[in-house]
């Protein structure tokens, strides 16, 4: 595949700023993880906090289309979410760097591998990451609202759920996506761990005994 990088125009950028400003954006507590070399797309990860958690969410991956079998998963934009101490503690901001940083690895994961990445899907973490966060594996999930794009369509969001391995493994024994993440969250809906099962650095039990 074409390395080059793809980018949105000046009316569909404005258009996905946008949508993320209307879906996440809550204050000025906003920066924006600017990528100096691209390949394939360009990738930006804006980060916006607020008292209760940090969302990081990518700019410029629906630009490409993905080599996917379901023309409605062709364009995606990543999601991660974190607790909000990502981003207000300065004590984290190595930590944030290496949320950027993994967002814009998974962005690219795709392109890189002529494939595509949509819901019920895993992908490995980098080392870094399960060095940081402690999860060795995303699972991704659709934000429920997608973005509408002039000359694309839908740009549909997807949420990078960190997992653990014996999580994965049990998915991949079992091949009953749908079944294992009705349990999944059905096992956290208890308040107290409704999101931590989204947010990189969440502290939950295992799912698998």
């Amino acid at each position: 595949m074409n390395k080059n990088p793809v980018f949105y125009d000046a009316d569909q950028l404005e258009e996905i700023e946008q949508f993320i400003e209307k879906q996440w954006r809550t204050g000025d507590n906003v920066s924006i993880c600017h990528e100096i070399e691209s390949v394939y797309i360009h990738t930006d990860v804006y980060v916006m906090a607020d008292e209760e958690e940090t969302v990081l969410v990518t700019c410029g991956v629906g630009a490409r289309e993905m080599n996917s079998p379901l023309p409605e998963y062709g364009h995606c934009e990543f999601i991660l979410f974190a607790s909000a101490d990502l981003q207000e503690n300065a004590a984290e901001s190595t930590k944030l760097l290496t949320a950027c940083t993994e967002l814009t690895k998974v962005s690219k994961y795709s392109f890189r591998e002529d494939t595509w990445i949509g819901p019920g899907h895993t992908i490995n973490a980098s080392d870094d990451f399960r060095e940081t966060f402690g999860y060795p594996y995303f699972l991704f999930l659709e934000y429920p609202v997608c973005a509408k794009v002039s000359g694309i369509g839908e740009v549909r969001y997807l949420i990078a759920i960190p997992v653990y391995e014996d999580e994965v493994e049990e998915m991949t024994k079992r091949r009953e996506y749908a079944t294992f993440l009705k349990a999944y969250f059905d096992y956290f809906e208890d308040p107290e761990y409704e999101r931590d099962i989204f947010r990189i650095d969440g502290s939950r039990p295992h799912f698998i005994d």
